[in-house]
């Protein structure tokens, strides 16, 4: 009975002597407050209306906005990064 008795002392000390430590988890945090509004596109039914050289404008204009909005977007992206 003695030996269990000081084999428990002997364990238990040896939990009250470990130091705590300190653990930090990484916790993801939205850093993106507002998104950038998306460009408004011509519809299929409009574009198919249209004449050759309308056409071939609308879609260079609208190809332009969409490479901006990309640029936007790619921003937001970047300001997230560490």
């Amino acid at each position: 009975m003695t030996r269990y008795a000081s084999l428990l002392a002997v364990l238990l000390t040896g939990c009250a002597t470990a130091p705590p430590q300190i653990v930090r988890v990484a916790v993801p945090v939205s850093c993106v407050v507002e998104m950038p509004a998306a460009p408004t596109i011509t519809a299929n039914a409009e574009l198919r209306a249209m004449g050759d050289y309308r056409l071939l404008l609308t879609i260079a204009r609208e190809r332009l906005v969409l490479i901006g909005h990309a640029g936007e977007l790619r921003a937001v992206v970047q300001g997230c990064q560490p």
